[in-house]
């Protein structure tokens, strides 16, 4: 038994793939069938058609479908011309490429499904974007040879019909078929490195893609708590700034008030001393004393209200001050609330205050009579 052919998976052209698309697309088949079936052609032993006399090929000798300078077997010679051939290195070559195609198309379809997925969050943000110019279409210089390698092998299949005996013209035309596979393998294998890493780019961009649009995100809430901070703080000032002004407001009704009380009862001690030394009628001196004891009590009840209404006040502040240090702790969740609480309870305390001065001023004038 003689050596087999030696096996190599190196030196495959480029263009063998894209032939051997064209040529399964031609037959409506899949690339892989289509490979299976051209290895089971080219290794059978059978021989369906006799050759032409004169070394002459069907389809005329100028056809493209073999190398330049074949010779065509006459009728005299043997009818097997690939009897003594080694085929088994073409078919494991063959499973090979299958096989590894075959992988390749099912991480290619897992990287896509992947990357689509990917995308689907971003595509709200990119429709407003400019829309990306088409890619250009791939011009592939080398279809014409890939076809032109495909039609050699269906050439190869009829001439092993039609030869007659092993020729060294046989044997180059499978060792090139073989080159050919072998080239695919190759370009197969560059295929998935340059295709991992062209992935590999795309997901560093959409991860850095990702990564800026969280940056942009949180920024855009930090300005955002900034700005709520900010009115947040402008609104609290301005309720201290309205505070203060309803306490001195307060003080200075106090202050009135004990300055009217103390006037009524000088002018009332006044008019009794200036009385009391003239003779009046004892009439005269009870309806006084009555009239002083009636301020008196009016003054006490006076007084009283007042410092029930200070009470009040003062709870209320310390209840706004209560108020003022929770916002300064939750700005953000309490601020709404507490102005909206805060303005009746000032508008309520600018009511008492004007009601307290109308009282002090009738004090004054019930005082006066």
């Amino acid at each position: 038994m003689r050596p087999a052919v030696p096996w190599s998976v190196k030196g495959i052209e480029p263009e063998a793939r894209e032939a051997a698309k064209q040529a399964a697309r031609r037959a409506g088949m899949t690339l892989g069938a289509w490979l299976n079936q051209a290895i089971i052609i080219n290794s059978t032993d059978d021989v369906d058609a006799p050759p032409q006399a004169g070394g002459t090929h069907p389809m005329g000798p100028g056809y493209i479908g073999q190398p330049a300078g074949y010779d065509y077997p006459s009728a005299g010679q043997p009818s097997n011309p690939l009897a003594g051939l080694d085929l088994s290195p073409i078919t494991d070559t063959m499973s090979d490429l299958i096989q590894r195609m075959d992988s390749t198309d099912q991480r290619v379809d897992g990287l896509l499904d992947a990357l689509e997925r990917q995308l689907q969050p971003e595509a709200a943000n990119a429709a407003h974007a400019a829309p990306l110019a088409a890619p250009a279409p791939i011009v592939d210089p080398i279809t014409q040879k890939l076809q032109s390698l495909s039609e050699r092998i269906e050439d190869a299949e009829r001439m092993r019909q039609l030869s007659a005996a092993p020729r060294a013209e046989d044997r180059s035309a499978l060792m090139t078929l073989e080159k050919a596979v072998s080239a695919v393998v190759d370009h197969l294998e560059n295929s998935n490195k340059e295709s991992d890493q062209r992935f590999a780019d795309i997901h560093k961009g959409l991860s850095s893609l990702g990564q800026r649009f969280d940056d942009t995100e949180a920024q855009a809430e930090a300005e955002k708590a900034r700005k709520q901070t900010a009115a947040l703080t402008g609104s609290v000032q301005t309720l201290v700034d309205r505070i203060a002004t309803v306490e001195s407001a307060v003080t200075q009704a106090a202050q009135n008030t004990d300055e009217v009380q103390h006037k009524a009862i000088d002018a009332a001690l006044a008019a009794l001393a200036d009385k009391s030394d003239e003779t009046h009628k004892q009439a005269t001196i009870t309806k006084l004393e009555q009239n002083l004891d009636d301020l008196q009590t009016r003054l006490v009840d006076n007084e009283l209200r007042h410092v029930s209404a200070f009470e009040k006040m003062e709870t209320s502040l310390h209840s706004l001050l209560d108020r003022i240090d929770q916002l300064k702790a939750e700005p953000q969740a309490m601020a709404a609330s507490i102005l909206e609480r805060v303005e009746p309870r000032l508008n309520a305390l600018d009511a008492q205050l004007v009601e307290t001065e109308n009282k002090a001023v009738d004090s004054s004038q019930i005082v006066a009579k």
